[in-house]
């Protein structure tokens, strides 16, 4: 039968998991002669079977103690390659409200060669997949990552998209068995808010202030008129 969810992983030598991946579906789309009006699209796209995807991977380390601070994810089939690369610091990751002080996992850059080009996309700027060590990164919804040829000069109007849809993503995981994700940093909690969020509810709460000022004004004027009014009678 058809496999209904892709799940990846990469184990090092001492059956420790640096990376686990989960997802419905993946494709890297190719764009040739992009910029004119009638440009030529081809998608690389796996089979549904088990064994269509060979999986490579490593997890490397500079520390004394082990701890591995890259990482990296090669997914194959036919004449195309997929790889991830993931990275790790103490930094507070980009356009995220997390603590700087907790170490934290990010894809950093994602590589895409299809016998002839080359793509790279860089995400470490924005920081698209990410979580505090031990976390996991989920999204239902599909992200489109945009690259650009890394290597052939010659087509440079060629780009690529890689298409990653409902995906759960973890670097970095732990001596645990592959896929038995940590607590999950879901991307709905994480999306930043259009600039005029912020404006309309300020205007709002701005115009509530104004009508209970007025109403407490117009409140003192009558109860001041009506006390003229009781002293006069």
């Amino acid at each position: 039968p058809p496999l209904t969810v892709f799940c990846y992983s990469v184990v090092d030598t001492k059956n420790r998991t640096c990376v686990s991946v989960c997802l419905d579906a993946f494709n890297v789309t190719t764009t040739f002669n992009a910029s004119t009006k009638h440009p030529l699209k081809v998608a690389a796209k796996p089979a549904r079977t088990i064994g269509a995807v060979k999986v490579t991977g490593a997890c490397s380390s500079t520390s004394p103690g082990g701890t591995y601070n890259e990482s990296q994810i090669s997914l194959s089939w036919g004449t195309f390659n997929l790889t991830f690369y993931f990275s790790s610091n103490i930094k507070k990751i980009p356009n995220r409200s997390v603590n700087a002080n907790i170490n934290q996992w990010y894809l950093s850059f994602v590589l895409f060669t299809n016998g002839t080009d080359t793509f790279r996309n860089e995400t470490a700027k924005s920081a698209t997949i990410g979580a505090t060590i031990g976390k996991s990164y989920k999204c239902d919804e599909t992200l489109s990552l945009h690259m650009v040829n890394a290597t052939n000069v010659t087509h440079l109007d060629t780009i690529a998209t890689v298409y990653l849809t409902n995906y759960t993503v973890q670097a970095f995981a732990s001596p645990e068995k592959p896929f038995n994700f940590g607590a999950t940093l879901n991307c709905a909690t994480t999306a930043t808010l259009p600039a005029y969020i912020p404006i309309i509810v300020g205007c709002a709460l701005a115009g509530l202030v104004l009508l209970v000022l007025v109403a407490y004004v117009i409140g003192r004027c009558f109860k001041r008129k009506q006390e003229d009014y009781e002293t006069l009678s």
